[in-house]
């Protein structure tokens, strides 16, 4: 094929875009989409290879295809693998490496899209931000991409008689970009997560660029033929608007790809198609010196950029742009050394796939090797783990990391379905009730409310559903890539159950992390006040806890694993979470017509003297980037019973599971 400059370029672009987003570049939420450009990219030029071979010697040398795609990719994509594997030993607790260890295996297996979409991990949440090699997802998709298109592509051509092969290559390119699309969107529907992953549901893409090459030639023609000189330019244009689009309307709450991966896979395609005309604007844009330079070093930079963005979040504070850059420019450091003395030399050796059999043969045994390793070290590291979480000797006490006993016990069904099956806790012939309604975050205050309602004159009713706020607003939840139905059937349900029970003391809460507007959440808050604030004696809504920027785990146990003790400055933040100062604002306004309705407060004894830290005191305060530690909650128990005008703790044994009666029928309401 013939040399284009502007798709270097393009590559240039795509890992613009890409950086940008993941170093959190305000404006760039949705440079997500350049993963979409190179999978649009390679199916051109794959495609273009492959055809372009056939037609030269009426065959494909599959040895040699795949040879050469071990040549290009495989040395870097290891040798980037090895010094991420080393230095995560070094830095990261080991609670969290032999998570790292698994995906470095399935990504060394070119197999880790595969293992993201069957491990259940959110592209877009805190377990996926904590992962150093989430990135190479697309790598796996593209792998998978090349093991079948060359197959493919001489399936099609030898269906095709009489010189119409690549007539057949067209039909059946548009027929997988129909096909994939359709299976895309209606994966999109029942879980982004195998829409965003798996490579079938991204096939339209690859055909997309193969269905631009098929016609690129004929296009020229038109255009040379019959089109005025500044078609070309309009295309690129068009291509470029569509992209602006796109970064515009696109962010992590999109249900993507679906419909939405359109718009940069369109945009891709009209760039490829830009120079059909000659040279247009758009491609002396893209043909310019630096972003031919970062087109060369655009796989290398990929390869770094995630997995020291990871890893350089613990050594240098990433709360700043400044830090985040930094850490990005630091990557690109290390690509252009991994291009210079690994990539660009042995891609240049055409020796290597002399004997391109043997050449697959070495590289699939350097997999297999690298599989071993990761393998041989997760399990060593799980070995090393103590019952114990983590241990922290400083106060001569190990801690733990604790979640409320009402997951275990089954109090809670996500999405999986609306049905309303409340916990009861304490006996049931108890005078006075109180019930806690909320998401995960209101009711992660559960270990205080046990210990607060755990006398015999109590009884505790918990109704809770994960990701569901306590705000009448239809929600989008783009983990499951639809609105969340079930959150809005179950949510009214328990309200209605709440107002017939008339409990003596309600609380309600939930994340401010939501994407309401002003205007939801104080309107939302009356709406669900409505249905119960006149029949609880009662009611408080709990304030969402601060977001941290970091994992507290993953801060606490870097220093237990560099230091041996906990540095508590390292592992702090200033609470400036402007947004959780609106939204409680916003709920003080949406309560202001109820006397009987107080917001309850603890974030002064959460983030004390206004830092919000990972831990204190030898206590472990947040288990993750928002959720608090079960152990810290219970600790403030005390201070929680006070400010609801109560006693306090019975000092009943709350741990008793006899105390505990799940799923239960709905408690007799009041007469």
């Amino acid at each position: 094929m013939t040399y284009r400059p502007d798709i270097e370029g393009l590559r240039a672009l795509a890992i613009l875009l890409v950086v940008a987003a993941h170093a959190k570049v305000p404006g760039f939420e949705a440079g997500f989409i350049g993963v979409d450009v190179f999978f649009v990219i390679s199916g051109f030029l794959i495609t273009g290879l492959l055809v372009a071979e056939h037609r030269t010697s009426g065959r494909i040398n599959f040895a040699r295809f795949y040879a050469r795609r071990f040549r290009r990719l495989l040395p870097a994509l290891l040798l980037m693998l090895a010094v991420t594997a080393v230095a995560a030993w070094l830095l990261l607790p080991l609670t969290s490496q032999p998570y790292q260890a698994s995906a470095g295996a399935a990504a060394s297996a070119w197999l880790s899209n595969l293992y993201f979409a069957f491990e259940r991990i959110d592209y877009f949440g805190a377990a996926a931000d904590s992962n150093i090699y989430l990135h190479t997802w697309s790598l796996g998709v593209e792998e998978q991409f090349y093991l079948l298109w060359p197959l493919l592509i001489v399936l099609l051509l030898r269906t095709g008689k009489g010189g119409i092969g690549e007539r057949w290559v067209l039909l059946g390119m548009a027929a997988i970009l129909a096909l994939s699309f359709l299976a895309c969107v209606w994966l999109t529907f029942l879980s982004t997560r195998y829409a965003f992953y798996l490579m079938p549901a991204r096939a339209w893409q690859f055909a997309a660029g193969a269905i631009a090459y098929l016609n690129v030639q004929r296009i020229s023609e038109i255009i040379r033929a019959r089109g005025p000189a500044w078609v070309g330019d309009a295309i690129g244009v068009a291509g470029i608007g569509l992209l602006v689009v796109a970064m515009l309307l696109i962010d992590s709450r999109t249900a993507y790809p679906g419909f939405w991966a359109m718009l940069p896979t369109l945009a891709t395609v009209l760039l490829l198609l830009a120079a059909c005309g000659g040279q247009s604007l758009t491609t002396r844009a893209l043909s310019i010196v630096p972003m031919q330079a970062l087109g060369k070093l655009s796989y290398a930079w990929y390869l770094w950029h995630w997995p020291v963005l990871v890893l350089g979040a613990l050594l240098i504070s990433t709360q700043t742009l400044e830090g985040r850059l930094m850490l990005a420019l630091l990557s690109l450091g290390l690509a252009v050394l991994s291009y210079l003395l690994v990539e660009r030399p042995l891609r240049r050796n055409a020796a290597l796939v002399h004997v391109p059999k043997q050449f697959i043969l070495a590289s699939l045994l350097l997999m297999a090797a690298a599989v071993l390793a990761f393998t041989r070290w997760g399990a060593a590291t799980q070995q090393e783990i103590t019952p114990l979480d983590l241990k922290h000797k400083a106060g001569g006490q190990p801690f733990r990391i604790e979640v409320p006993r009402i997951y275990p016990l089954g109090c809670d069904d996500w999405y999986h379905s609306d049905r309303l099956a409340p916990c009861v806790f304490g006996p049931p012939s108890a005078p006075r009730t109180a019930v806690v309604m909320g998401d995960s975050i209101g009711l992660q205050w559960f270990p205080a409310f046990e210990q607060i309602f755990s006398g015999p004159d109590w009884r505790l009713v918990v109704l809770t559903k994960s990701s569901c706020p306590m705000v009448d607003r239809p929600i989008f939840n783009h983990r499951i890539g639809r609105e969340f139905t079930e959150c809005a059937s179950w949510r009214n349900e328990a309200l209605k159950y709440i107002a017939k029970l008339s409990p003596e003391i309600v609380i309600l809460g939930s994340s401010h992390t939501y994407d309401f507007s002003q205007s939801d959440w104080v309107k939302g808050t009356d709406a669900i006040l409505q249905w119960i604030a006149p029949s609880a004696s009662r009611l408080f809504i709990v304030r969402s806890t601060p977001l941290l920027s970091f994992d507290a785990v993953t801060c606490v146990g870097s220093q237990l694993q560099l230091h041996g003790a906990v540095n508590e400055q390292a592992c702090r933040e200033p609470d400036k979470d402007e947004r959780n100062q609106q939204v409680a604002s916003w709920l003080l306004k949406g309560m202001e017509h109820w006397k009987n309705v107080e917001l309850l407060d603890m974030n002064d004894l959460v983030c004390a003297d206004g830092w919000c830290r990972a831990m204190q005191d030898d206590d472990l305060i947040y288990r993750d980037v928002q959720h608090l530690n079960a152990g810290f909650v219970g600790s403030l128990a005390s201070q929680m019973a006070k400010r609801l005008g109560l006693d306090g703790p019975s000092g009943a044994d709350v741990n008793d599971p006899a105390k505990a009666t799940i799923n239960v029928s709905p408690v007799t309401p009041r007469p």
